[in-house]
């Protein structure tokens, strides 16, 4: 009788876990579909009056990583890159990239340029990779969904508000 309790408290435990575990999933997928994209929304920043959803990298860890492995992006999210130094130039590379995207270098919180297009180079070595540079210092990095840049008419000078 004891043993038959236990047993039945044991499978209970079990069942509860697996529940909670599924609804995790069923939640996360939900937002990933919702937001149209794999990542983990942090912060909303307004690029030229238009709302963007981003993760935040703001670690080196964060930062290596990037969108390396993403496979959907769409205009409602992207990576805003944070650093603890702001008064370096900064150089991004498509290591592991599966999507291209739109770099956007902004110091001030102003566009001080903007790579369209970037490619990923998926059969390139890492010192093959080609390297994007903000060529000035800067404060943060935005990437987004490749031709964002041109679908919202940004160019340099349009202002960035982090919320």
């Amino acid at each position: 009788m004891v043993k038959n309790f236990i047993l039945s408290i044991s499978v209970l435990a079990l069942l509860s876990i697996f529940l909670v575990i599924i609804t995790s999933y069923i939640k996360d997928q939900q937002t990933k579909n919702k937001n149209g994209c794999e990542l983990n929304i942090q912060k909303i920043i307004s690029i030229d009056s238009k709302s963007v959803e981003v993760e935040i990298a703001d670690n080196d860890f964060k930062r290596s990583k990037g969108l390396s492995g993403i496979k959907i992006l769409n205009d409602k999210c992207g990576m805003l890159f944070l650093f603890d130094d702001i008064d370096h130039e900064r150089t991004f590379w498509m290591k592991d990239m599966i999507i291209p995207i739109d770099i956007l270098w902004i110091d001030n919180d102003k566009i001080i340029k903007i790579d369209k297009n970037v490619q990923p180079e998926p059969d390139a070595t890492d010192s093959q990779l080609k390297l994007y540079s903000s060529d000035y210092s800067v404060d943060y990095v935005i990437e987004l969904n490749a031709g964002y840049a041109d679908r919202n008419n940004l160019k340099v000078g349009d202002e960035i508000s982090i919320n």
